[in-house]
């Protein structure tokens, strides 16, 4: 865990300054608007993974080599990557509920003009919209967002680390192809009646229940991405840093 927490701690130091800013500006942007009811905030359940973000693309290139004269293990390093892509994702999942929650409870776009504060207000209530959404199945999207981000992603790095980056585009686009065939499908049966509509699955209506949900789903996408980093790490013990 020392020589993880190292190559985490080294790789921060080496793209904090091209992102951590951006980062926390979109936060804090993000933060700002919730206080006014504008939902922007959903949107930092990916944000967060950006601060990283740069270190695959040091990795892919030549300046990779200074992987190789770090006192760390290669099963360290790819320990690391796979942290770095995980714990991002699940503060900004924390983030996303945070902002949803102060956008909902909020009412300081009343300090504008009415026709701006009801624009607002009309704009931002997706119950009302032709959307049909409610907070509750907000919620519901982003747990489910949230743990199919950090599946996707572990399974791209694992690709990323096992077939080479030169593969990355074809397993980006075969993951989002079969991303895109799974939401058609359910997509179909519920058109069908066969599955219900988002509003009507069957998921917990208490605060405690949700919250429980949340943290099941968290788990078992945190053991897919902990499942696909040790298949990594076997796979690619041999190969050279």
């Amino acid at each position: 865990m020392k020589d993880i927490l190292k190559m985490i701690r080294f790789d921060y130091i080496s793209v904090k300054s091209h992102t951590v800013p951006y980062v926390i500006g979109f936060i804090g942007i993000s933060l700002v608007l919730s206080l006014f009811g504008i939902p922007l905030g959903v949107f930092c359940v990916a944000a967060p993974i950006a601060i990283f973000g740069p270190v695959q693309e040091l990795y892919g290139s030549d300046s990779r080599k200074i992987y190789g004269i770090l006192p760390v293990r290669r099963d360290a390093v790819t320990r690391a990557s796979f942290l770095e892509l995980t714990v991002p994702l699940f503060a900004g999942e924390l983030l996303s509920f945070l902002f949803l929650l102060i956008s909902r409870s909020s009412k300081l776009y009343r300090i504008f003009p009415k026709s701006i504060g009801n624009i607002i207000e009309t704009l931002f209530d997706f119950s009302q919209s032709g959307m049909g959404i409610s907070v509750d199945g907000l919620y519901i999207i982003l747990m489910f967002t949230s743990a199919y981000l950090c599946v996707f992603a572990a399974y791209l790095e694992m690709a990323s680390k096992i077939q080479g980056s030169e593969n990355d585009i074809r397993n980006l686009l075969l993951a989002i192809s079969l991303t895109v065939a799974v939401f058609a499908v359910i997509t179909a049966l519920v058109k069908a009646g066969i599955l219900p509509p988002l509003q009507k699955w069957p998921m917990p209506r208490t605060v405690a229940g949700k919250w429980l949900f949340a943290v099941i789903l968290n788990i078992i996408a945190a053991g897919v991405s902990v499942l696909f980093c040790e298949i990594t790490v076997k796979k690619t013990a041999d190969f050279e840093i």
